[in-house]
């Protein structure tokens, strides 16, 4: 399986003309909101501070995303599609209610009004990148779909829920191409595939450890991990026998509803 994955790219946002001015890091806006919280300390982010940006030209601040990030998409070790990702630091958020539809909508259109009056040539992404805690981004997640079913609300579709660690999974911070899955990944996709033949029992318990597994990396967006995970078990589940004759439909509902989960990354 083939799939495209989302890549920092520093280099396309450093070249619009707002950063040579207002150039700052993720980690040293969210100091600005969220001092002491230590929030992507020590990951080098590169970004653009609208507020600066908009308090230097006398403008109002209120209508602009917090971050800008560039990013790129990657396929096969090569770089492609290179875009602006704006993003909005909400780790303060206990409750995702709180979100204000209208005023995110503003962020986002105001935000990509100004890069695009300096950086004509730069190219936006579609999507709004919105960062909470780490307890608080699954629920928000939940109420931004929800808004996303409303025809007023259809904007809300472009919208993704993150935390700071899962954003950060999500750009590959801090990996090189070609993209790899993680060692510990590896070892345990290597265990779950060491056996010629299973029985129901068996396979149960391995369905319980891969569904464990793949919903905890899921939820991190470490999606290469997650594309070695699907490939290597699809083929281990397509070849792997049953112990006995008597188990082998189980045992095959079994891989059936294991494969289905796997199969939609």
């Amino acid at each position: 399986m083939s799939m495209k994955e989302v890549y920092l790219c520093s280099e396309y946002l450093e070249a619009h003309p707002l950063f040579k001015l207002f150039g700052s890091d993720l980690a040293s806006l969210a100091q600005k909101d969220y001092p002491g919280k230590g929030y992507f300390e020590g990951k080098s982010i590169s970004s653009i501070d609208l507020d600066e940006f908009e308090r230097n030209t006398k403008r109002s601040n209120d209508c602009t995303s917090d971050g800008v990030v560039g990013i790129s998409d990657v396929l096969d070790s090569r770089i492609t599609n290179r875009r602006l990702l704006l993003t909005e630091l909400r780790m303060d958020y206990v409750n995702p209610k709180n979100l204000d539809f209208s005023n995110i909508r503003k962020k986002y259109i105001h935000s990509s009004e100004i890069l695009r009056e300096y950086g004509a040539d730069k190219r936006i992404n579609s999507e709004f990148a919105l960062i909470f805690s780490k307890n608080t981004a699954p629920k928000a997640r939940r109420w931004i779909s929800s808004w996303a079913k409303e025809s007023s609300k259809k904007d809300a579709a472009d919208w993704r829920s993150y935390d700071p660690e899962s954003f950060c999974n999500y750009i590959n911070y801090g990996k090189k191409l070609p993209l790899r899955p993680t060692s510990e990944t590896v070892v345990k996709v290597a265990e779950w595939c060491g056996k010629d033949e299973m029985s129901f029992e068996e396979l149960n318990l391995l369905k319980e450890k891969i569904l464990a597994y793949w919903w905890v990396i899921k939820g991190k967006n470490r999606f290469v991990d997650l594309e070695y995970i699907s490939g290597k078990l699809q083929l281990f589940l397509s070849e792997v026998s049953f112990a006995s004759e008597e188990e082998r439909e189980l045992c095959m509902l079994l891989r059936d509803e294991i494969e289905e989960i796997i199969s939609s990354i």
